[in-house]
Parts: structure tokens; sequence; C-alpha cells
């Protein structure tokens, strides 16, 4: 069972708050990131987090729990299985930017 404090870290609100606005700029679903231009991406949820934390360490696995938890995703013991929860619900058909985007928020507001 993941468990996550209320309190995470300044530091990911502002990698969630950076990954947001990577999505902002443009969004995909299915790949991770799909090329805009020579200087810009598309970027999906996990695409825009992994862009934001070159380590993929701890802070990258705060910002996936929180994530998670914030949105009430299918949670896993496992870093493999919280990024395949956030990107089925990424890539779900139905799924639309701004409820990306809101999504984002409420994570961020679960971090602060």
């Amino acid at each position: 069972m993941c468990i996550i404090p209320k309190f995470v870290s300044n530091d990911v609100v502002a990698k969630l708050s950076q990954a947001k606005q990577l999505v902002e700029d443009g969004w995909c679903q299915h790949l991770f990131a799909i090329p805009e231009d020579d200087e810009r991406f598309n970027y999906c949820t996990v695409g825009a987090m992994c862009s934001t934390t070159f380590d993929k360490g701890e802070t990258f696995d705060k910002m996936v729990n929180t994530f998670i938890k914030a949105n009430n995703l299918p949670p896993s013991d496992y870093v493999m299985g919280k990024m395949t929860s956030i990107t089925i619900w990424n890539d779900a058909p139905e799924r639309t930017k701004e409820e990306v985007l809101a999504a984002f928020d409420k994570a961020i507001a679960y971090a602060e």
C-alpha cells in the first residue's frame, strides 16, 4: 500500500507546476512526447513529469505518488505500476487536455 503524507515538499510543487506548463503548451496521448516542431514538444502526463526531473529519483516518485493520490487513480507499490496507472488515465479516448490540466492542479494543491 502506498501512503503519502499530505505535505510533500516545495520541490514537488515546483516540478508539478513545471510539468503542468509543459502540458499546457502542448499535450499528447500514447507517447511520452511528440515533436511539435524543431524546438517544442507535446507531452503526456508522465512524459511531462519525466522531463522536469532528470534524475527520476525521489522527487519523481513523490510527484507520481502525489498525482495518483490527488486524483484517486489506482495505486501501486511499484513506480512502473504507478506510471502505468497515470498513462492509462492520460490515454483514455475521452480524456481532454483540460482534464489533464485540472488533474495537475489537484496534485499541486494536494502537495502544498
